[in-house]
């Protein structure tokens, strides 16, 4: 007697098989679209820096106004955006990065011979040292001084000038915490209604020279006499001796990144003054922390040596920071502690002209 069959076992069905073909077929088409949206009609592939006389991605690479991308955007920024000195040192940061980049894209084109690349890329990068200069809060100052010193014959004028100091002074001051400008302006009014035009005059040369901001000037003014230089080169045919000071003056600008950080280090040091001055422990505490994170910001960056004097001013502050976060030991921290740390940060940490 036959035993009867067992039916045969078959494995489950797996549910994700069907879907292999369209995905694979998917991928496929994403692959084929991503490649061909990487490429213009010429074939070049998108977000190449353009170049005149060739057909970039103008909608990748350029604005309406036909500035490259990066530019555009930095131009973009509203005179809002910067009323306050650490705004306005993260922006100096931003531009000089793209100084930087366009220094390197300059000297790629002299090294390749190319005209137009070269003509482009010059003028980009002449472009961002206006702005870069424009922008510094150390020449706004003494540009109104420099309006008031031309209008000291017309009472009514010099007023006015002196309104559009005072205007600047509300947005950069905590900048200079070593500085007290609202005496030395009124000071300077008061020497104007006497009459007194030689002391209206010193006291603008002392302005002038307690305006100066070192870590900020130091970078923008060195690299633009480098690339000053290097273009004076260029045009001689020197194509060499331009190639080594445009990338001079890339290297003297990315200091600006350490100079801007060490910079807002002073203007949250400030802001920690304040606070202190009101009893307001919490923000104060608040804003010396800021004042380490952007000092690590610049040891980070540093060289060696700049980097080994930062890590110094920093223990120092860490002391601060620690008596600060104390219960007890907070009502103990006075504003002349803050303002020998401020000392240390301008006589220590000034870049190197």
């Amino acid at each position: 007697m036959n035993a009867p069959c067992r039916p045969r076992r078959r494995p489950p069905r797996s549910f994700a098989r069907p879907l292999l073909l369209p995905a694979a077929l998917g991928l496929a088409i994403f692959l084929l679209v991503t490649a061909a949206a990487a490429q213009d009609d010429t074939g070049r592939k998108k977000g190449l820096r353009p170049r005149e006389g060739s057909p970039a991605s103008p909608e990748l690479n350029v604005t309406d106004d036909g500035l490259p991308r990066d530019i555009g955007q930095i131009m973009e920024v509203s005179e809002a955006e910067l009323q306050s000195g650490n705004r306005t040192m993260r922006y100096l940061r931003r531009i000089a990065n793209a100084t930087y980049d366009w220094l390197l894209h300059l000297r790629i084109s002299v090294v390749e011979s190319d005209p137009q690349a070269i003509r482009y890329d010059r003028e980009n990068c002449e472009l961002l040292f206006e702005l870069i200069g424009s922008s510094n809060p150390s020449r706004i100052l003494r540009d109104d001084l420099a309006e008031i010193r031309g209008n000291l014959d017309v009472a009514g004028e010099m007023t006015s000038c002196v309104l559009g100091l005072q205007l600047d002074l509300e947005k950069y001051d905590l900048l200079y915490p070593l500085a007290d400008f609202k005496p030395m302006v009124a000071a300077l009014l008061k020497a104007q209604r006497e009459g007194k035009t030689q002391q209206v005059k010193l006291g603008l040369q002392m302005m002038e020279e307690a305006m100066a901001l070192p870590n900020i000037d130091g970078p923008i003014t060195r690299s633009r006499t480098a690339f000053d230089h290097a273009m004076q080169l260029l045009d001689a045919g020197d194509r060499d001796g331009a190639r080594k000071e445009i990338k001079k003056a890339a290297n003297l600008i990315s200091l600006l990144n350490v100079g801007a950080y060490v910079t807002e280090s002073q203007w949250h040091l400030a802001k920690a003054n304040e606070a202190l001055q009101q009893r307001l422990f919490g923000m104060a505490l608040a804003s010396l922390k800021k004042v380490d994170a952007r000092l690590d910001d610049a040891q980070d960056r540093a060289w060696p040596e700049y980097a080994t004097a930062v890590a110094g001013v920093r223990e120092d502050l860490d002391r601060i920071l620690t008596m600060a976060s104390d219960a007890k030991l907070k009502y103990t921290l006075e504003a002349a502690r803050l303002r020998e740390v401020a000392q240390r940060i301008d006589r220590e940490l000034r870049i190197p002209y």
